[in-house]
């Protein structure tokens, strides 16, 4: 939603050009999170999805050193 507004008001016939730089990095932060951001979100909550239980499993005494 912000990139798509900050595309319009960047492209706006009445946006100063002290204003478009904010515009500009706007879109360029949207930019970044769903070139990097993004995919590592969804790789978690394909992880979360699988229903893994190894950690469940686990019990206490698994990490006793002694």
């Amino acid at each position: 939603m912000q990139a798509t507004l900050a595309a319009e008001a960047l492209y706006g016939p009445e946006t100063s050009t002290d204003k478009r730089a904010f515009y500009e990095g706007k879109l360029l932060a949207c930019l970044h999170f769903s070139r990097h951001q993004l995919p590592v979100a969804m790789a978690r909550l394909d992880l979360c999805g699988s229903l893994d239980a190894t950690s469940l499993e686990a019990t206490a005494g698994t990490f006793d050193q002694g």
